[in-house]
């Protein structure tokens, strides 16, 4: 059973990005910084004092818009969301159509097509589930091609690319818009969109500009962060709690995975736990195996080739850098290592 709608629009989230920028661009007094980390938000006196790569940047209003704050206080985000993992991939197809669809049972199955003038692309999402809870990424990635070829008859050829795409899920599916407390005027979160993204990212936008231009909005109480609890919600924090009290343990309680690659160790040292890769040259490549963001230990994802955390989805090269948040620090190893 499905419902059908019809005369409806379809996001493309490039020149929806471009078109913001080039309104962006025309007041020569906006500027847009890329490739630039900030590591810290400290208050001072009236204005904020912002660590960005290696400069501090003064502001006198923050406004936190990411898939996931680095920071845990004062909105405690780890505490009141999970994240909801998928697999992604662009096949190539013959033909495109207009539609899209989703479904609303999980896991979730979301599919819709792209034409860039040369190529035709089946844009295919599957295989949702908890962060944490199917660690064996090559398994996932086997599940997600047989439901491709279930589903359309699509061999796994024609996948041109193929990636994990994650979520925060907030405990009453409403995102967290606003003041990240009520007696904060100048210090401002948008985040938790629950894989609506482009949707509540504007509506973000509109709310947040609202309340710092004219001191409030119609819908702040509705977003608020910091928004009064009900059942449905208890029960989900309690749910979520669970779920990231249990992929805490079990990255500290699990050395190793019998999914790993040979080409793949950890090893302890002095109470610490590392890992190794070993790539083609047989060279060594050792990292930490801590997050930085919340002490969760690491595990290597053998499709992405990279260490991954099951708490909150920070990932690291296996040289140690970062390559998505919230993490914000590298997981290098400093010290020498006997790794024999």
């Amino acid at each position: 059973m499905a419902l059908e709608v019809k005369d409806t629009y379809v996001f493309h989230p490039l020149k929806y990005l471009y078109s913001l920028c080039n309104i962006i661009a025309k007041h020569k007094n906006i500027n847009i910084y890329e490739n630039s980390m900030v590591k810290s938000i400290e208050k001072n006196g009236d204005n904020y004092s912002v660590s960005i790569n290696n400069s501090i940047v003064s502001a006198k209003i923050i406004i936190v818009c990411c898939h996931y704050p680095f920071f845990i206080s004062p909105v405690f985000i780890p505490f009141k969301t999970h994240l909801e993992k998928s697999n992604v991939m662009a096949v190539a197809v013959n033909n495109v159509t207009s539609n899209n669809a989703i479904s609303i049972d999980k896991p979730i199955n979301s599919v819709r097509y792209f034409y860039d003038g040369d190529n035709k692309y089946l844009i295919y999402l599957n295989n949702s589930c908890y962060l944490g809870s199917h660690l064996d990424e090559k398994q996932n990635k086997r599940l997600s091609l047989s439901l491709l070829k279930d589903n359309f008859n699509i061999d796994s050829k024609q996948v041109k690319y193929f990636w994990s795409n994650y979520d925060l899920i907030t405990a009453d599916y409403l995102p967290y818009i606003g003041r990240v407390n009520h007696h904060n005027d100048s210090f401002f979160i948008a985040t938790g969109y629950n894989t609506w993204g482009m949707t509540n990212s504007t509506i973000a936008g509109k709310v947040i500009a609202d309340l710092i231009l004219t001191g409030n909005s119609v819908y702040e109480k509705l977003f608020l962060p910091s928004r009064c609890f009900n059942f449905s919600k208890c029960l989900n924090y309690f749910i979520d709690g669970i779920s990231a009290t249990k992929n805490y343990i079990l990255s500290k309680v699990k050395k190793s995975f019998y999914f790993y690659p040979s080409n793949v160790h950890v090893i302890v040292k002095n109470g610490k736990r590392y890992g190794i890769f070993i790539d083609k040259n047989r060279e060594k490549h050792i990292v930490r195996l801590l997050c930085p963001h919340m002490k969760c230990s690491l595990f290597f994802n053998a499709v992405e080739q990279c260490w991954e955390c099951p708490c909150h989805g920070s990932k690291f090269d296996i040289d140690g850098n970062v390559l998505k948040g919230p993490s914000n620090n590298d997981i290098k190893v400093k010290e020498d290592i006997d790794a024999s």
